[in-house]
């Protein structure tokens, strides 16, 4: 994997793993806690990173449209994307196939993002150095992404979802204590 790839991606890797660690030691009624009716617990939140990652990984599948190209929007929408994604402010999912459905286990949402994850670490190996800033995905509001975008996109899209990880765990009816149940081993 290029360098420009490896820190962030090891990064997000490192995160991964430490958001399911957080989420294996907490109690199931703990992990599906939802502090308003629409708002999503800790497991839909881990579930949503997951997809985004299938997402991505399938759009790497694919490839770019043919003809298509980065524009001026493109151009502004993708710094701004990240501008807000670095604010604990609450965005809607862009596309209805990114709302997690909340009834996956955290072993088999585990199970997801270590698939799409490894799928993403087998695309990226295989980069050439020169390829690293062509655009290779279509985001829904930042448009044509290069790889090294894309995997910042990931990191900054997790990141976000932190914030929201910490407003349910702050939540004041958020169940106190608790054992992690014996399926929850990541």
């Amino acid at each position: 994997m290029h360098a420009d790839l490896l820190a962030p991606y090891d990064a997000l890797e490192r995160r991964t793993r430490n958001l399911l660690s957080q989420l294996a030691a907490l109690s199931e009624e703990q992990r599906r806690f939802q502090p308003a009716p629409d708002a999503w617990c800790l497991l839909q939140v881990a579930e949503h990173l997951a997809i985004i990652e299938e997402t991505v990984t399938r759009g790497l599948e694919r490839g770019l449209p043919a003809g298509r190209r980065r524009g001026l929007r493109d151009l502004l929408a993708h710094p701004l994307m990240l501008t807000v994604l670095r604010l604990p402010v609450r965005v809607k999912a862009p596309m209805p196939v990114l709302v997690p459905q909340g009834v996956h286990s955290l072993e088999q949402v585990r199970q997801r993002w270590s698939t799409a994850r490894a799928t993403l670490a087998e695309f990226l190996a295989d980069v050439a150095p020169d390829a690293l800033d062509e655009p290779v995905i279509v985001h829904p509001f930042a448009g044509p992404l290069s790889l090294r975008q894309t995997v910042n996109f990931l990191a900054s899209h997790f990141d976000h979802h932190l914030f929201q990880v910490d407003r349910i765990r702050n939540h004041p009816g958020f169940p106190a204590g608790g054992e992690a149940d014996d399926e929850a081993d990541v």
